[in-house]
């Protein structure tokens, strides 16, 4: 067996060997054989190299350890007139920080947020007490004013049926608005003037009335007209004089009063336009040629013979009343006038003057109503409105045609 290699000498600064520690290292025998299995000795030179590089590696460990422990943070020139240090201040190591919680501080800021808005919701609502609360005031009493008014209005008198009334519907009274609309008028919510038509508020009678807009793209004034159909189911009236329709543009035409029974050569008073479940409103841009707008009846077909009305009147007037004392030359000549029409031709020589007196006063408009008023279906359920006005209100080929109530508040709209 070889000799064996004397153990490395030990490094400047490193650890020192323990004294009892032997030259051969024969004193490693019984440790060696615990750690690594040896059982002969002296070692071979093949187990001495892995027990020699085993020593080197932990010894080159242990001067590693004590050089980055003696080695400065950070290189710092000195002149040579500085002292050194001999044993420089040990570096304490520094601990990075656990991550902080979030949780409470997000919660903290979103608190805050919250209680901000509130505060700031306070005081919009401060503001509108002192701005608008005045106002909402005078609409809260002008709108009980004109309940009050409608309420006091029990009953109508429906023209053809002397000495008779008809109670109004309770709904003509108008909705009570909220109290709360001072608010939102400051928030520029409820302030119906100040805001677009198209955005109001709508009506309590929304879903009564249809419109057709028929002739709307006409340009002549006087065959423009739009239809306005009462749908409401169980509705005995409904109080449409100050309601109106409304253009792209903004332009607003009330539909006004109109006259239940018009007379030819008298003076027609306009009333109400109170109108009932399943009512049809034919409502005309020009002038009407009645002078005013009217209720047709069974007799308004007469009015077709010297006016011009568009959409024309049904020509469906009754029969002239029959009269026993006239001849059978007259009853003939009665027979050939077509309904609906005064007689305007020269009458036949054999026509006797009683017949003549009979033709022209029994058969013409004023007459025909006073002979069928009482009828139960004298009265149409169709109305004329005329606008009055003297160039095109719905604009070609699209606009939009707006009815507003008593209110301003939209009750139907529809585009075309």
């Amino acid at each position: 067996m070889s000799q064996s290699a004397p153990p490395p000498p030990n490094l400047p600064g490193a650890p020192e060997e323990p004294e009892d520690r032997r030259e051969d290292y024969g004193s490693y025998e019984h440790e060696n054989i615990r750690e690594y299995g040896y059982q002969n000795g002296p070692y071979p030179e093949q187990e001495y190299k892995h027990l020699h590089e085993h020593e080197e590696k932990n010894h080159q460990e242990e001067l590693y350890s004590f050089e980055r422990e003696q080695t400065p943070p950070k290189y710092t020139p000195v002149s040579e007139d500085t002292p050194r240090e001999k044993n420089p201040p040990e570096q304490k190591e520094i601990k990075p920080e656990p991550p902080k919680d979030r949780t409470v501080e997000n919660g903290s800021r979103d608190l805050k947020i919250l209680i901000g808005i509130f505060v700031f919701v306070i005081f919009l609502y401060l503001i509108s007490l002192l701005f608008g609360g005045g106002g909402n005031s005078n609409e809260n009493s002008s709108q009980t004013a004109t309940n009050a008014k409608i309420a006091a209005t029990t009953t109508a008198v429906i023209p053809g049926v002397a000495g008779t009334s008809t109670p109004l519907a309770s709904h003509t009274a108008l909705p009570p608005q909220s109290s709360s609309q001072g608010f939102f008028s400051f928030l520029g919510l409820g302030n119906q003037n100040q805001i677009p038509l198209s955005t109001q508020t709508t009506s309590f009678y929304h879903g009564w009335v249809s419109i057709t807009a028929d002739t709307a793209t006409d340009i002549y004034p006087g065959r423009e007209y739009i239809t306005l159909k009462i749908t409401k189911d169980n509705l005995s009236y409904l109080d449409m004089t100050n309601w109106s329709v409304e253009n792209s543009a903004g332009q607003r035409f009330s539909l006004g009063k109109a006259s239940y029974l018009p007379l030819e050569g008298k003076t027609n008073t306009p009333q109400a336009l109170v109108v009932n479940a399943g009512d049809t409103i034919i409502v005309s841009s020009g002038q009407s040629p009645l002078g005013v707008s009217f209720r047709q009846n069974a007799c308004s077909g007469y009015l077709e013979q010297y006016r011009d009305f568009f959409p024309e009147i049904p020509q469906q007037c009754p029969a002239p009343p029959r009269n026993s004392l006239l001849d059978n030359a007259c009853q003939n000549y009665i027979n050939q006038i077509p309904r609906c029409q005064q007689a305007t031709a020269p009458m036949p020589n054999d026509i006797s003057p009683s017949c003549q007196n009979f033709i022209s006063t029994e058969i013409n408009y004023n007459a025909c109503v006073a002979n069928s008023q009482d009828d139960p279906r004298f009265y149409s359920s169709i109305w004329r409105v005329y606008l009055n006005q003297n160039t095109e209100i719905w604009k070609e080929p699209h606009d939009s045609i707006t009815l507003l109530d008593n209110d301003g508040k939209i009750v139907a709209i529809t585009s075309y």
